[in-house]
């Protein structure tokens, strides 16, 4: 019998194609669903809005089908959006804030393009941290002033992450089949972590970067989160694409996997690298649990013969800044440019001065955290020729080649990280986590996978072979 709420994007086209079930029906499932155990007062609140014309769209869908014109592997799929993206339809692009509750965007992102292209459902937007967690220093962690606090679905998590924590949340409760996350640096693997599903970070370039509302232009990337590797492969098809107007994605050397399937790989002879760094920083019971969660992994995988290689990424050297402050600089100096840039490119005048003004003139609502990061951000230049955010760029080279040369020296087909690192966001290398438990607390625990640039296929190929072998989702 059919579980929508954990059905696979193939188990669930199979059932449209048998008749077992419609779009309408599977799209009115989840609506019922969202309204149950989302929108209730004391519900998750991960889902910001839904699209109104949902069933309408879905009728049109399941008559194509019917006359033979399934429009791709994605047909008939209620996907969520988070609320970064723009869409061009009945739904707002807000980032979560109240300045920008009203914020119709007018045509869609190229990844939504391409997304109907292959027969999705935008079925909604997610809440998320406003600003993808940067406007407040204090922010927590899935908190919007449009949308309030997204909620765990795991009783034990207090802290749901962020700061694609509505998509998360979504995926894991059930309320769609599978979500599209944003990520400047650790917003998408973060908060799949603790919502135990499977959340991919692209290589920056793989997906367009048109159309969503940035915090950091070199950095920002959206990515799948969805309950396994093939169904976050699948959706990675359809985001993934060329596309002229963004000159990140023009420079992918390697073919899209047009199936959007997963091949079968042989784990016998893999090279994964072990990368134990950082460990020195860990703090708190938990943090030390899933780090030795994720060393107990290594005797299972070596078990199905991988060859394991102690293979630390690099740290910062003296007198060079550490990757979180390299993180802060860059955000600092690109998010004014690339705020302003997303609202001229739309024909809008709106600036980040003008989001701020709104905010103070309606602090009781829209400033319970306050905007100390935007204010921070918008007296910056803005220029992006200031010597501290150049100097930023050409270290950032620096440690991108250190870490190539990690995958290189090392032969490696694949890195598991014990402790999540800022390398692939910062560096632009494609990430995954995979589910493998909850510590004794209940507290779900993912464990951290890098490939070199470009090498997202492999990636996720590998991926899902270990996430047979190690089955630990709950």
């Amino acid at each position: 019998m059919l579980d929508i709420s954990t059905a696979s994007i193939g188990r669930l086209t199979e059932a449209m194609r048998s008749g077992e079930i419609t779009c309408r029906e599977l799209t009115m499932y989840y609506l019922d669903r969202i309204a149950k155990l989302d929108s209730r007062p004391n519900g998750l609140n991960s889902v910001l809005e839904v699209n109104p014309d949902a069933l309408f769209i879905a009728d049109m869908l399941d008559a194509r089908r019917a006359r033979g014109e399934a429009l791709g592997a994605l047909h008939g799929i209620p996907i969520l959006l988070k609320d970064n993206i723009n869409t061009c339809d009945g739904m707002r692009t807000s980032a979560g804030s109240l300045a920008l509750a009203g914020h119709y965007a007018g045509r869609d992102a190229f990844i939504v393009s391409r997304l109907r292209g292959a027969g999705a459902l935008i079925l909604g937007k997610t809440n998320m941290t406003e600003f993808a967690n940067a406007m407040a220093d204090d922010m927590p962690n899935g908190y919007s002033s449009r949308g309030g606090q997204v909620k765990s679905n795991f009783a034990s998590v207090s802290d749901p992450s962020g700061s694609s924590t509505g998509s998360a949340v979504a995926v894991s409760a059930g309320l769609c089949a599978a979500a599209v996350g944003t990520e400047t640096c650790g917003s998408i693997i973060s908060p799949s972590w603790n919502a135990s599903i499977v959340g991919v970070k692209p290589t920056l370039g793989m997906i367009s970067r048109d159309g969503f509302l940035p915090i950091a232009g070199t950095l920002d990337t959206a990515g799948p989160m969805a309950r396994d590797v093939r169904d976050a492969a699948l959706l990675l098809n359809a985001l993934a694409g060329v596309d002229p107007s963004d000159a990140a994605t023009l420079s992918r050397p390697t073919k899209i996997n047009n199936s959007g399937d997963v091949a079968h790989v042989t784990l016998k002879g893999l090279r994964v690298g072990v990368s134990r760094a950082f460990m020195d920083k860990l703090e708190g019971d938990a943090s030390r649990e899933s780090c030795d969660m994720a060393l107990a992994l290594l005797p299972q995988i070596e078990r199905q013969g991988v060859i394991l290689v102690e293979a630390d990424l690099p740290r910062a050297e003296e007198g060079e800044k550490s990757l979180g402050d390299l993180l802060g600089v860059i955000v600092n100096h690109e998010m004014k440019s690339a705020i302003n840039r997303y609202f001229a490119a739309i024909g809008e005048a709106t600036t980040l001065i003008d989001i701020i003004k709104y905010n103070i003139d309606h602090q009781d609502v829209a400033l319970k955290y306050g905007q100390a990061v935007l204010e921070r951000v918008q007296r910056r230049s803005g220029r992006l020729t200031e010597p501290e955010y150049l100097e930023a760029l050409a270290l950032r080279e620096a440690m991108a080649r250190r870490t190539d040369a990690v995958f290189t020296e090392n032969r490696l087909d694949i890195l598991l990280s014990v402790v999540p690192v800022a390398h692939a966001p910062l560096l632009g290398f494609p990430a995954m986590t995979l589910p493998i438990g909850q510590t004794g607390a209940g507290q779900p625990v993912g464990s951290y996978w890098m490939a070199r640039r470009w090498d997202d296929i492999r990636l996720l190929e590998i991926g899902k072979t270990l996430e047979d072998v190690l089955s630990a989702r709950d």
